[in-house]
């Protein structure tokens, strides 16, 4: 997981975005841990006031993410699906509406 990103993360979240219902199949479970032991890897302990801060975004036909990072290690993430009109949008525009909202939503951290 270079650079804090967690590779290839949409395939392998796909069977636990696509359940839909308790208890998490076999699969949906194989995926939350995956994810689970991904982000632990990468992630930083704590924010440090003195470091800059990096978003990395990235968007797909159906949904949006970031992480804001410092050293090259991330401290925050977002992610979401986008709606049936959002999913019109151009590579592009899906591109922009990942940095918008990840923009957003950190710059009230502060």
């Amino acid at each position: 997981m270079p650079g804090g990103w967690i590779e290839k993360f949409s395939k392998r979240a796909g069977p636990l975005l696509r359940a839909r219902h308790f208890p998490l199949t076999v699969d949906a479970l194989k995926s939350f841990e995956d994810i689970k032991s991904g982000l632990a890897k990468v992630s930083l302990g704590a924010i440090k006031d003195n470091v800059p801060f990096e978003v990395k975004s990235d968007a797909s036909d159906n949904a949006i993410a970031a992480i804001l990072s410092q050293n090259g290690r991330p401290v925050a993430f977002m992610s979401r699906t986008l709606n049936p009109c959002e999913r019109k949008y151009t590579a592009i525009e899906k591109e922009a509406t990942a940095i918008i909202e990840a923009v957003r939503k950190w710059s009230l951290i502060s």
